[in-house]
């Protein structure tokens, strides 16, 4: 009687089956680290910025606390610093029939020069 062989076909399409498997699992499992962590990386950045912000908010009610009376219609204007590129300008309007400041502007502003950055390089079509 012949003696039956393992063929190399069964053998080798179920090695390769698994190897596959195996690249795409780690390869799904790298980009989902990737994505998490950036996701991370912007939700703090996101966080400091708003923390920034209402600490700067906080500065500028109490600074409007502090405020005494005005005659009528005069304005008080100051800038509280949020970061490095960016502060809060407030203007406010005394009106001495209802003895209280009205908020004429409460705004953020960016303070310094903007500079593009063109370290991109990309495709113009020519």
């Amino acid at each position: 009687m012949k003696k039956k062989t393992a063929s190399i076909f069964n053998v080798g399409i179920s090695s390769i089956l698994i190897i596959f498997i195996l690249l795409s699992l780690v390869s799904f499992a790298t980009l989902a680290l990737i994505t998490a962590r950036s996701d991370y990386m912007l939700s703090r950045k996101y966080a400091d910025r708003v923390e920034s912000y209402y600490a700067a908010e906080n500065q500028a009610i109490q600074k409007w606390n502090a405020l005494n009376e005005q005659p009528e219609g005069a304005e008080v204007s100051y800038q509280i610093p949020i970061n490095d590129s960016q502060q809060l300008a407030v203007t406010l309007t005394f009106s001495e029939k209802d003895q209280r400041y009205d908020v004429k502007e409460w705004k953020t502003e960016n303070v310094g020069n903007w500079e593009a950055d063109e370290t991109l390089h990309l495709y113009t079509g020519d």
